[in-house]
């Protein structure tokens, strides 16, 4: 918690709070996304357990809480959920995943051999 003092003495107390589960690392992969029967390219900006922020080359109707599937160059699928759809300053679509189920033993990139 933070206390601000401001001029004239008032004093505002201000809570913050992270909402993510998970630490994010940066992931700057490329992919496509398959939303509604639609392959659409992607790139990613970072990635932690709980999901994911991409980028979209193209914008197809969009909407938070839909189901979206992504497959990462590095071999990695994911079954995910938009829950964040906004616009970068230079005008991209960034799109932020939560992950349904992560299972990795069907993910090739984390197969043992």
């Amino acid at each position: 918690m933070f206390l601000l003092e401001a001029i004239g003495s008032v004093k505002i107390d201000m809570q913050v709070t992270e909402r993510r589960k998970n630490p994010r690392s940066p992931l700057h992969s490329r992919g496509f996304a398959v939303l509604d029967g639609i392959r659409v390219n992607l790139k990613t900006h970072d990635v932690s357990l709980g999901g994911s922020l991409i980028e979209l080359e193209e914008a197809p109707h969009l909407a938070e809480g839909a189901s979206i599937d992504v497959r990462l160059e590095i071999g990695f699928d994911v079954k995910a959920r938009i829950c964040r759809i906004s616009k970068s300053e230079n005008g991209k679509l960034m799109i932020g995943l939560i992950f349904d189920k992560l299972d990795f033993s069907a993910n090739s990139a984390y197969q043992l051999h």
